[in-house]
């Protein structure tokens, strides 16, 4: 029976640890960058949400009137004699 040679074996180990630390960097970067994609996605829902119901809203206030674009500008009037 041979003995093992030590500095292959602890070559071996020194390749395997960095191999290991190389794994839980990536793991650690994509974990960050999930994070990150989660919480632009949850800003862009709430402002979906805000925008919406401002839209909503401005809808049911215009639902009476009447609007006239002209030259970019918004001239509204009513057709309500109250």
């Amino acid at each position: 029976m041979t003995l093992p040679n030590v500095t292959e074996a602890t070559y071996a180990q020194g390749m395997n640890l960095q191999t290991n630390i190389y794994t839980a960097v990536l793991a650690f970067g994509l974990a960050e960058s999930i994070m990150a994609d989660g919480a632009f996605m949850l800003a862009a829902g709430i402002a979906f949400i805000v925008v919406a119901v401002v839209l909503f809203k401005l809808a049911k206030t215009l639902d009476s009137r009447r609007l006239i674009i002209v030259n970019r500008h918004i001239f509204c009037y009513t057709t309500d004699m109250k």
